[in-house]
């Protein structure tokens, strides 16, 4: 992975960078039925990294419909069983509104939670 890759598909922006020990994937716009896959294929990406950490930057993120909750599941499910390297950074607004009424909340691990 070169330092920095970007994608851009159907409303959504995606920027993937190393910082030190860490690929974090910036998400801007919004993710749904049209681009779900480029989200799953960035966090794929990520995982196949030997980075000890990797970071889901949610900050530009508007909206997310189920699809993309459930790309963020089976990647955190995959990472709990697997590294337990993923987190969420910036969870807000709208975002962390559908996470909270779904109880993902209790499921997605963010930046500020330690490792179990």
């Amino acid at each position: 992975m070169s330092d920095s890759d970007s994608v851009e598909l159907n409303g959504a922006r995606f920027l993937r960078r190393r910082e030190h020990d860490t690929v974090v994937v910036e998400v801007v716009g919004q993710i749904d039925l049209s681009n779900a896959n480029v989200l799953a294929g960035q966090i794929r990406e990520a995982e196949e990294t030997d980075a000890a950490h990797i970071v889901l930057d949610l900050a530009g993120l508007e909206f997310i419909d189920s699809t993309g909750l459930k790309e963020l599941l089976i990647a955190q499910r995959r990472n709990d069983r697997d590294s337990d390297r993923l987190r969420l950074r910036n969870v807000e607004g709208n975002v962390a509104r559908v996470i909270g009424i779904t109880h993902l909340d209790d499921v997605l691990k963010t930046e500020n939670q330690p490792n179990h």
